[in-house]
């Protein structure tokens, strides 16, 4: 029961085929440039627990990156392992699935509370945003913009809200990995991560922990080899690019 209403909403979205509504490029204010090219290693937490997110955590150590992770209220891992993995960069994964802006703002507080700080950066579950206005008070960094609509866009971007986009890679048309091995989608990630060594682009990918056991690994392992990228948790880049760019936009509620 404790899951009802989202799984209630999440398949009567499904069966209207609705996606996110957010016009993002609406909001365009200007691209925001990187010195080199950058990556960044995500990961949704809105399904499994410690045990996938364990391997995730034991193959950043093997490649000495740390990510960033976004926790949702419903499916978020212990305190006990949020304080023992304290040096990766946890973020909030928003539910506007079936859900008030006033009910998000309460999830907000619980994984605050749950990682001991105010989290700046917001992802919305299944990248379904309403609109950036609701955000704009309690964040200043938004990652639901989902790349494959756009696949030259490989520069976050500064809306004329004050808050600033990153654009994603989500691992989801990678399911042919697990029904051909791949390839053509390996080929198409080839690109992307050729353009961005040319145009000092920002790769973000994002696997979840239960697909991780099926092809998630390979979409991250893929990217963790790639020569001549620097490897930085989302909120490393948001704070660099803030002083950079002297963007001095505070939410009002963060």
């Amino acid at each position: 029961m404790k899951y009802l209403h989202y799984l209630l909403a999440a398949s009567i979205r499904r069966l209207r085929k609705r996606y996110a509504k957010t016009k993002y490029l609406d909001y365009y204010k200007k691209t925001l440039e990187f010195d080199g090219p950058t990556m960044v290693f995500t990961h949704d937490i809105d399904e499994g627990y410690e045990p996938n997110i364990d391997e995730i955590i034991d193959m950043e150590k093997k490649y000495g990156i740390k990510s960033t992770m976004f926790l949702l209220a419903m499916s978020h891992p212990s305190k006990k392992w949020i304080s023992g993995n304290s040096k990766w960069d946890f973020q909030y994964h928003a539910n506007f699935i079936g859900n008030s802006v006033k009910k998000v703002v309460e999830e907000k507080k619980i994984i605050d509370d749950l990682i001991g700080k105010k989290t700046e950066i917001m992802r919305a579950h299944q990248y379904h945003l309403p609109d950036l206005k609701l955000v704009k008070d309690y964040f200043k960094a938004d990652s639901s913009y989902d790349n494959w609509t756009k696949l030259t866009l490989f520069k976050p971007f500064l809306t004329t809200l004050g808050l600033i986009e990153f654009p994603h890679l989500p691992e989801i048309e990678f399911i042919n990995l697990y029904k051909g091995k791949g390839e053509n989608i390996k080929l198409l990630y080839k690109d992307i991560v050729d353009v961005s060594r040319k145009t000092n682009g920002l790769i973000i990918v994002l696997t979840h922990p239960t697909s991780f056991k099926k092809w998630g690994r390979q979409i991250q392992e893929f990217f963790m080899i790639q020569d001549g990228f620097k490897i930085k948790t989302m909120y490393e880049i948001m704070d660099e690019i803030r002083r950079k760019y002297k963007i001095k936009y505070q939410p009002r509620f963060l």
